[in-house]
């Protein structure tokens, strides 16, 4: 976990280094997304903070995908599904799957959103997309 870590937070300063000056709101988004992904004790009660940072990236550029990745980290987690089969172990007891299904849940629209942000704060020249002013 450390290395991955560590690459993401390289990535982060990559990305800042080459940022589009035009994008200073996005590299503030993407430190917060990173440190989403980075942080190991993230409740579901944080993502409330996430919720402007939804708005920023929808309110300057496409706003389709911040959207959609923004109702699915808002979605309750599958927990009511599996609770039964799990709910007498500790996370770490519990199948592989079920552990990405219940984590992944939070951590998928997250990095979907970090991508998105990545993409937009590299510009349109350098990222290849096209930027609503």
């Amino acid at each position: 976990m450390l290395a991955v870590n560590a690459l993401l937070i390289l990535f982060s300063l990559f990305i800042t280094w080459r940022m589009d000056r035009r994008a200073l709101p996005e590299a503030m988004v993407l430190w917060v997304l990173t440190f989403f992904l980075i942080y190991k004790d993230i409740w579901e009660y944080h993502y409330v903070m996430v919720l402007p940072l939804i708005w920023l990236l929808a309110a300057r550029g496409d706003w389709r995908a911040p959207l959609l990745l923004g109702l699915l980290l808002g979605a309750p987690t599958p927990y009511i599904f599996y609770h039964g089969l799990c709910m007498a172990h500790p996370a770490e007891q519990w199948p592989c799957g079920l552990v990405v299904l219940h984590y992944g849940s939070k951590a998928f629209p997250i990095l979907g959103l970090y991508g998105v942000t990545a993409r937009r704060t590299l510009g349109p020249a350098r990222a290849g997309g096209v930027r609503a002013a």
